[in-house]
Parts: C-alpha cells; structure tokens; sequence
C-alpha cells in the first residue's frame, strides 16, 4: 500500500484529509478497482456495516456498465460518486467491451457518533 500511496502523493493526501476515512482500520481501504470489458462480479458481501462504500468513477463506459445492491441497480458514471453500504448483497457487471475504473474509498457510515467511531478505531487498528 506504501508504494500505491507514493504512486498517486496528490490522491493520498486529499483522501487522508477527509475526516470520514476509514484509514486507521482494518475495514477501511482506498484502492483503484479494475472491472474489464464483459465481466462480472459475484454477489457478494463486505464484512461490516460500520461503513460506506464511495465508487468514483474514473474511467466508465457507456453501456451495460452498473452494480445492484440490495436489489437496486445503480450505474457509474465519470467524476461521479456512488455510495452504499456494502455489508448489503451486491454485484458489479461490465457487459461492455472497455474498461471500467473506479476509485474505491471507505468512509464511516454516518449514523455512527464521534466517539463511537474513536472506540471503533482503537478497536480495529491496524
């Protein structure tokens, strides 16, 4: 991850500001995610809902290109963020025949208090 964050110094630093990111934890990640022309994701789910999820779209397609979650589909879009709790069931597909790129960033899911969230991160550091 050290190397990523030297990779993109002007991404890391913007996301370490928000005080919403779930970098300290265990659950929390920050990653750029691949989705090839014509594939799909399994329904699947994370581990916790202790976050949210944030896709932003940085490379979409135009086409069959969308994710459902909880039974609801949604589709990327560039410079646009989609936001959901991922400890619901949800897949990704990309039917069309380019790339899909999103930046995924996890934030705390906003019912939680300041203080939960201080226990929650000295419970899970890592």
């Amino acid at each position: 991850m050290d190397r990523n964050c030297q990779e993109f110094p002007k991404t890391t630093n913007l996301i370490e500001q928000f005080d919403c990111f779930m970098g300290d934890v265990i659950f929390g990640n920050c990653f750029v995610s691949i989705l090839e022309g014509g594939s799909v994701i399994e329904p699947h789910c994370g581990p916790t809902n202790l976050r949210v999820r944030c896709h932003l779209g940085l490379q979409v397609p135009q086409g069959d290109c969308s994710m459902v979650v909880g039974g609801q589909e949604d589709k990327w879009a560039n410079r646009e963020c989609l936001l959901f709790d991922d400890s619901f069931l949800h897949t990704a597909r990309n039917k069309t025949d380019s790339t899909r790129v999103v930046l995924i960033v996890d934030i705390w899911h906003p019912n939680l208090t300041v203080t939960e969230i201080k226990i929650l991160t000295k419970i899970f550091a890592v």
